[in-house]
């Protein structure tokens, strides 16, 4: 048998957490897809084209990552909050059989 206690508003509250962490993933995005250059700001820079040909890939392929990993974070606090609901419907449900039994006798 196992020790392991579950509190609901312990997984609620962590799933509060991971949302606003999926919110600040979500922030990062926006401030980072707004990164970008103009070559010619550069002035007469060998490879500025280059360079911010490299940067938007950068910006491109980092963006979706935290676009990606705020969706999970999200997903994650999501289930969090069904096992919260999922445990208080297992619970009642028991309470219920319980009284059931009691009545019975």
């Amino acid at each position: 048998m196992s020790d392991l206690e579950v509190t609901l508003e312990a997984l609620r509250s962590g799933a509060r957490d991971f949302f606003d962490g999926s919110d600040h993933l979500g922030a990062a995005t926006q401030l980072l897809s707004s990164v970008q250059i103009n070559p010619q700001a550069l002035g007469e820079v060998d490879a500025a084209q280059e360079f911010a040909s490299a940067l938007a890939t950068f910006v491109g392929t980092h963006g979706d990552d935290l676009r990606h990993g705020s969706g999970w974070v999200a997903g994650s606090a999501s289930e969090l909050v069904a096992s919260a609901d999922d445990y208080h419907r297992t619970e009642q449900a028991e309470v219920g059989n319980f009284n059931q039994v009691g009545d019975a006798l």
